[in-house]
């Protein structure tokens, strides 16, 4: 359990290190399992992200030291530690970690005036050697003892301090800085020097080993000024700048070839392309306009990679050469002055990969150089990233500048190879000089196809969620009432639904949660002995449909009507009970007046916090359950947060309520407020677009996963014409019906039931299975969905059990049969599975992916026939059809009739046509 005040704790130290003009990140500073967090890239030939592996295990994305936050709807998200982060982020962070009872830390971004030496335990023979190295240290420069120090959770030392020569003397030669020290020249390495972009997790983070606690607080927020990391004994363990790795070793240049008639070896530093050769002079040439020229990681990219693809070329030709790249590459590196950042640059670019865009253009540029005259190299024509400058007018072999349709094709094999925005950049400008299109013109291009592929993802990912939802909806068993109920009980039910556009889980879930409210207080069932596994008999229902869909009459005839007489018996007593108080109260003085006798309800709309404890407590004592009606669900949680007068919470008190927990509150007007037990059931109803809006945070407490929700199908059916007097008198006896096994329902006295043998085994194989599926689940809110299956499938198998008893008038018996609770599991796993794609959609949506093949299949579905893009367009609001083309709209139709719902043909006019030939799951 985290203690509340450590998260103002870090509030407290953001605003503190902010306010220095330090850059802070937040670290998830626990290490999160590989095998469910694990690190992923994009396969540049699929597109996919795949895990990263190591040695075939997952390397996990999360260790505990890297840049991260937990996201509102409980998904852990790793941050760029070049992102900077103001402190109104790192505060909501810390609100959103609280909010989710979720660890969260504090890292300082070194720069290079304030950097964090690190004293490192594994570089010490044990802790002690560390000790003594250290205070060995602040022995010889006591000015140290001034300055933020602190201890980590492993025994080690980060010691912070600024640098007036901002780390000049710990440059390497080839770019970046020295990172590992020594407490003396030349000895062994003892830690690193966290500086440049490098993260210094930082007190009062707490890890799984423990805290970082600062060891002198009173200097918690100074850094000590030195005038470089030599002057209090920190000394570079320097190595020598590796070479970066040839796909081939460089051949000695006696043993290079050279094409026929060659006199002179080539210098590299020629050969390479006017762009790279102006880098070396100081320039900036790369990119599409003059607005890439601030970007030095841009320009020392398209460097190396001009240079290593001429590099490469040489070796796999054997063509000789004289000049070394390494030593062109530093030239580069400080012409444009980005040893800072020259390390990671090349870190991001694999030198085998980079090739030479034309073999052939290059091997008459490089036997000009080599003194062959017998043709023309074919030049370079604008400046192009290969060969040397040649006089335009010369150049027989020039091809003819790029079409528009060219550059586009360039630009979309480009993004569809998940291309870097650095790399983009390279190209823009390999086009500017290979076509006569305009700088804004190709950036105009590269939008364009940018949005074709993201809508074109966007495409997949709803046809991959669609592909989901229709597996699970063709491999369940329909659900119906005859399978569900009893058959005189499944009879009545129809008999008063029949005209009414209701299917048979709607009707079911319905009745289900009436007859939840009418079972005595105390009845619960067992799953599983051995671990205690006990639920009560209530239900959470939410009937999901749009206005005008008739949940109005499905409340009334199902849950209201069938308890109405069982009310009204309810009502008298409650008359019956007030009127012999008042009886007693005359004659009597106020003070000696008995306690006024509490009205009890079997089914409340509204009421006060202070009125439904006492309510619950009334009820407890008589051993009642209670059934909540609500028209609209989402104004529920307004009057639960009455229930503690304001200072509760909506999610807490849905966790007492659902698992009949006790609850105890004194005041000191009302006194004693407390049960022991309590049985709340909850229905009602609730429009899609809203419970879109209550859940696409994610549920990380589960309380939407508690709740069964119905659907109500998209269809309707004609009010009936021939009313006969037989057919009015079947109605009234089927609602007849439902009232009497209300009542036996009602009779029945509270009991423990247990399943049979074979429903424990068969209960224990669908947790386990759900188990697993909430740990493999990729929305926090699938996972919480999965976790509340199997209570939820206990409380509709132990009702189902009371219906057959009652409705059967059989003995009671407290084991419930397997084939019961398969039921059980059959109507939970069906709610459930419009629950996860609804889920699905809602994330979706806060993630910008639209709906447009659901969309485009619910229009043609209401048509006739076959159907445009146009006549479908015009049917669309103006947000939906925004930015969808002709194009995208035939994608989306093919998608749909692979999936096998719908057909598509060729119109008169050569377009698209499409026709739906079956439903889409809810």
């Amino acid at each position: 359990m985290i203690d509340p005040s450590y998260y103002d704790i870090l509030r407290s130290e953001i605003c503190a290190l902010t306010g220095l003009g330090l850059q802070v990140q937040t670290v998830i500073p626990l290490a999160l399992p590989a095998e469910f967090y694990p690190r992923r890239k994009k396969n540049r030939a699929t597109g996919e992200w795949e895990p990263v592996l190591k040695n075939g295990q997952p390397v996990p994305a999360f260790v505990g030291k890297n840049p991260s936050c937990w996201l509102p709807n409980g998904n852990p998200s790793t941050i760029s530690h070049a992102m900077c982060a103001d402190r109104e982020e790192l505060l909501e962070r810390i609100a959103i970690a609280e909010r989710l009872g979720k660890e969260l830390g504090l890292a300082i971004i070194p720069s290079k005036d304030v950097v964090s030496i690190d004293f490192d335990t594994k570089n010490y023979d044990s802790v002690q050697h560390l000790e003594a190295d250290w205070m060995a240290l602040l022995e010889r420069y006591p000015v140290l003892t001034g300055t933020r120090m602190e201890r980590t959770p492993s025994g080690g030392v980060h010691v912070y301090v600024r640098v007036r020569d901002r780390m000049a003397s710990w440059k390497r030669p080839g770019g970046g800085l020295h990172c590992n020290f020594s407490t003396e020249h030349g000895g062994p390495h003892r830690g690193e020097v966290l500086a440049g972009t490098r993260v210094s997790v930082c007190a009062p983070t707490q890890n799984g080993r423990g805290p970082y606690e600062l060891i002198n607080p009173e200097a918690a927020h100074h850094f000590v000024e030195v005038p470089d990391l030599a002057s209090i004994g920190i000394f570079p363990v320097v190595k020598a700048m590796p070479r970066p790795a040839a796909p081939e070793p460089s051949p000695p240049a006696s043993k290079r070839q050279a094409p026929t008639s060659v006199s002179n070896i080539p210098q590299l530093a020629d050969l390479i392309g006017s762009k790279a050769q102006e880098v070396l002079r100081g320039g900036r040439p790369y990119g599409v306009d003059p607005s890439a020229a601030s970007d030095r990681s841009l320009q020392l990219t398209g460097y190396v990679k001009e240079l290593w693809s001429w590099h490469n070329l040489l070796l796999e030709k054997g063509w000789r050469f004289e000049g070394d790249p390494d030593q062109l590459l530093a030239q580069a590196i400080a012409a444009l002055d980005i040893g800072d950042k020259a390390e990671r640059v090349l870190e991001s670019i694999i030198r085998a990969d980079c090739r030479h865009r034309d073999p052939d253009r290059a091997q008459r540029h490089y036997a000009w150089l080599a003194g062959d005259r017998t043709r023309h190299w074919g030049g370079r024509g604008k400046g192009s990233s290969s060969g040397a400058s040649a006089d335009a007018a010369s150049d027989r072999s020039k091809p003819p500048p790029l079409s528009r349709e060219e550059c586009r094709d360039r630009i979309r094999n480009a993004i569809a190879a998940h291309r870097s925005p650095t790399e983009l950049e390279l190209l823009l400008g390999d086009l500017g000089d290979e076509s006569d299109l305009h700088p804004h013109e190709l950036r105009q291009l590269l939008a364009a196809v940018r949005i074709e592929q993201e809508q074109f993802d966007v495409l997949q990912q709803e046809a991959s969620a669609l592909e989901e939802d229709l597996a699970r909806h063709q491999a369940r068993a329909p659900i119906t009432l005859d399978r569900l109920f009893p058959p005189p009980l499944a009879e009545a039910i129809r008999r008063i639904t029949e005209h009414l556009p209701y299917c048979d889980h709607v009707v079911a879930t319905a009745y289900l949660a009436g007859v939840s409210g009418l079972v005595k207080l105390g009845t619960t069932i067992c799953g599983n002995p051995y671990t205690d596994f006990v639920t009560p008999a209530n239900l959470y229902v939410a009937t999901v449909g749009r206005s005008g869909q008739k949940k109005t009459p499905l409340e009334k005839l199902l849950v209201r009507r069938p308890a109405q007489e069982l009310k009204r018996e309810i009502d008298v007593a409650n008359t019956r009970a007030l009127k012999a108080w008042r009886d007693q109260c005359k004659g009597c003085k106020k003070d000696e007046r008995p306690p006024k006798p509490v009205a009890i309800y079997l089914q409340i709309q509204d009421y006060t916090g202070e009125a439904f404890v006492q309510q619950l407590q009334e009820l407890d004592k008589r051993g009642l359950s209670v059934l909540v009606l609500r028209d609209e669900l989402s104004g529920l949680f307004g009057a639960m947060n009455a229930y503690r007068s304001g200072r509760g919470s909506d999610e807490q008190q849905l966790l007492e309520l659902f698992d009949g927990q006790a609850y105890t509150s004194l005041r000191v007007s009302a006194g004693d407020r407390s049960y022991e037990r309590c049985q709340v059931s909850i229905y009602g109803a609730i429009q899609p677009g809203v419970l879109r809006e209550l859940i696409k945070g994610g549920d990380p407490s589960g309380k939407w996963a508690r709740f069964l929700f119905s659907p109500l199908p998209e269809n309707t059916v004609p009010l009936p014409t021939g009313i006969s007097a037989e057919g009015v008198a079947a109605v009234k006896q089927a609602n007849q019906d439902l009232q009497d096994y209300a009542r036996q329902i009602h009779k029945m006295p509270a009991q423990r039931y247990q399943l049979d043998p074979e429903a424990i085994e068969a209960f224990s194989a669908y947790e386990h299975n759900k188990q697993i599926q909430a740990q493999q689940a990729r929305l926090d809110a699938h996972g919480a969905l999965y976790g509340k299956s199997a209570g939820k499938v206990l409380r509709v198998a132990v009702l189902l059990h009371l219906l057959e008893l009652s409705v059967l008038n059989r003995p009671v018996e407290v084991e419930v049969p397997v084939a019961t609770l398969q039921r059980a599991m059959e109507l939970v796993d069906a709610m459930d599975d419009w629950a996860l794609g609804f889920h699905e959609q809602a994330a979706a949506d806060a993630e910008g992916v639209s709906s447009l093949m659901r969309r485009i299949h619910t229009l043609a579905h209401k048509g006739e026939g076959e159907v445009t893009w146009g006549q479908l367009r015009q049917q669309m609001s103006g947000k939906e059809k925004k930015g969808i083309d002709a194009g995208l709209a035939e994608q989306a139709m093919q998608a749909l009739a692979k999936l096998g719902v719908g057909e598509v043909s060729e119109g008169p006019r050569g377009g698209m046509l499409y026709r739906a030939i079956a439903d889409l799951p809810s």
